[in-house]
């Protein structure tokens, strides 16, 4: 009986133990999504701030300038006006600035932590799209392989098929400390040729982007409110292809290889 009685015991004390471990998750993730929905402090400055100065950059099709801001740095502005019809054939000038606040918008909700802060104001009387500028990072085609974070590239690579972007190439993303920051996502979530910076083909998708995509489809309130929100951004179609993506990737992240030889696995909206 006292054998029995200590199995018991022990049997309790491992059981309150795993429940302990899973509220304290419970309370992490709920946590993590409370700081999802609300707004960055960096959002606010670059929705805020004054501008100090203006200088517009050469270099792209569309119109860049580049705009210091009142004690807080500096940011990159893509107005509206400036963008240049015809660069794809489904997104259509007048929206890419969108598209690039849409970006961020989907990376924040799945962790990422690649797309810099990015939101829509006007500057000097033009509204546009507003992200933060990472200074002292070079853009990938400048930088020696060595330098590249394997693992950073492959959330990269996944993140640029959710949002199906047809820009992404070396001159598209930005290195520093071996983190990789994601810009210049204007001609995303059409329909147009994806393009993917990197070949992967076969090999799995990582243990910590697994783990964010998980979560994110779990959170059915953070599903409608990415919904919403890139609704107000993007064609209700693409933003309905976007969610299918993610659960795209969620399906791949239980043992099954990315390969992107097989352009099934990588439609625009895998419901079709």
């Amino acid at each position: 009986m006292k054998n029995l009685n200590e199995e018991l015991y022990f049997l309790k004390e491992r059981l309150e133990k795993e429940q302990a471990e899973e509220e304290a998750q419970a309370k992490k993730i709920s946590l993590e999504h409370e700081k999802t929905l609300t707004k960055k402090d960096e959002e606010v400055v670059l929705e805020k701030r004054e501008k100090t100065s203006t200088k517009k950059l050469g270099g792209g099709a569309n119109e860049t300038v580049f705009v210091e801001l009142k004690d807080d740095g500096s940011a990159i502005f893509k107005p509206k006006a400036g963008e240049y019809a015809l660069l794809r054939t489904e997104v259509k000038a007048g929206t890419y600035y969108k598209r690039e606040r849409a970006a961020y918008l989907v990376d924040q909700f799945l962790g990422f932590d690649l797309v810099p802060p990015t939101v829509i104001r006007k500057i000097d009387g033009k509204e546009g799209s507003l992200q933060e500028f990472i200074p002292n990072a070079p853009v990938a085609s400048r930088c020696d392989e060595s330098q590249w974070n394997k693992e950073e590239l492959k959330k990269l690579w996944v993140f640029d098929y959710i949002i199906y972007n047809s820009d992404r190439h070396g001159s598209n993303l930005l290195i520093k400390d071996e983190k990789v920051y994601a810009i210049d996502n204007g001609l995303s979530f059409g329909k147009d040729s994806l393009g993917l910076f990197g070949g992967f083909s076969n090999e799995p998708i990582g243990d910590g982007v697994a783990e964010k995509i998980k979560m994110f489809l779990s959170w059915k309130q953070g599903r409608q409110a990415l919904r919403n929100l890139l609704c107000e951004l993007i064609e209700e179609k693409e933003a309905d292809a976007c969610l299918h993506r993610i659960e795209k990737v969620g399906k791949m992240t239980k043992g099954e290889a990315v390969n992107v030889v097989n352009r099934e696995k990588f439609s625009f909206n895998p419901l079709d």
